[in-house]
């Protein structure tokens, strides 16, 4: 269940792994947490290896397994989505091993403490859609959020010119840098297993090219593209809690606009970013019209134009 029903929907965590041994640190991971982040819920774990403490933001999905005393946390979500989706999680772990949590539908990433397995280990995504970051500081491993990152300890104050000429180059750091040294990304795919003070990273999933759409018709391709995109829409659509869609006037959004329709979604909120004062050959009105046309409400969001202070408010 949520580590705290006042949640924002907005999931993270924080987490400090010490190893045991000569290198344990002075103070523990807990008391560490307690002067870095503001979060008021805690959790602390043991196994015969680690030492570990979690800062948890309120809404994230959690369970704990009486019998084992396995942990699991769940940053994101999985599709469909449900309020039970940790625990079904950590049964399935227990089940058939922690390969099996790569096999998800979701955004997600996965953090796992097993007492009975001597196991600390973290899971992403197939595609990365929720970056875990890690450095090893103060004699721990750090695990953070995208919302926890401003209190993530950093091994050493100096840049990392690679991960700076990435970004510049490219718009983002590639190969699990980033802007600071000693601070990387965990890569996607995997199920990244502390040992010590190292990371053992193993693949759980590979995208590998083949020949198996070679011989197909065109008109069996658009087929099959419509359906793996009507299944997508129909995962992602949850029928206690309202949708949303960010709606251009491109092909895209529109293709997905028009499939929730097929599927009968009700409650799909549509809305635009655009200039404050829009035209209606903008867009934003192209999308205005498309969402009206399939009966669901737009709402306008001016994206720019305006004081930034302002649209954040808006947002």
């Amino acid at each position: 269940m949520p580590i705290s029903e006042d949640g924002d929907g907005r999931t993270g965590f924080l987490a400090a792994v010490a190893p045991r041994g000569s290198d344990q640190p002075p103070s523990s991971p807990q008391d560490q947490l307690g002067a870095r982040t503001g979060l008021t819920t805690v959790v602390h774990l043991s196994t015969s290896g680690h030492e570990v403490a979690v800062a948890v933001c309120p809404g994230t999905d959690a369970a704990t397994d009486p019998r084992t005393g396995a942990f699991l946390l769940l940053h994101g979500e999985i599709y469909p989505a449900s309020r039970s989706s940790a625990q079904r999680l950590l049964t399935r772990y227990l089940d058939l091993g922690i390969e099996a949590l790569g096999a998800e539908d979701g955004s997600y990433a996965l953090l796992v403490v097993d007492p009975s397995r001597n196991r600390v280990a973290v899971v992403t995504d197939r595609w990365n859609t929720r970056r875990i970051f890690h450095s090893f500081s103060n004699r721990c491993h750090w695990l953070s959020t995208a919302r926890t990152l401003p209190a993530h300890p950093l091994p050493s104050s100096r840049i990392d010119p690679a991960g700076v000429g990435h970004y510049l180059i490219n718009g983002l750091p590639y190969n699990g840098r980033t802007l600071f040294d000693g601070l990387s990304v965990l890569d996607r795919a995997s199920v990244h297993a502390l040992r010590g003070r190292d990371v053992d990273s193993k693949a759980h999933w590979r995208f590998e090219f083949s020949d198996r759409y070679v011989h197909l018709s065109e008109a069996r391709l658009r087929d099959e593209l419509l359906q793996r995109l009507i299944a997508a829409v129909e995962k992602r659509l949850d029928a206690n809690r309202p949708s949303f869609l960010a709606l251009s006037g491109g092909w895209d959004s529109g293709s997905i606009l028009g499939a929730a329709g097929r599927l009968g979604a009700e409650d799909l909120r549509c809305l635009s970013y655009g200039e404050a004062d829009g035209g209606q050959g903008t867009d934003a009105a192209l999308a205005a019209r498309a969402a009206g046309r399939l009966g669901y409400p737009h709402d306008f969001v001016p994206g720019y134009g305006r004081d930034l202070s302002e649209i954040l408010e808006a947002n």
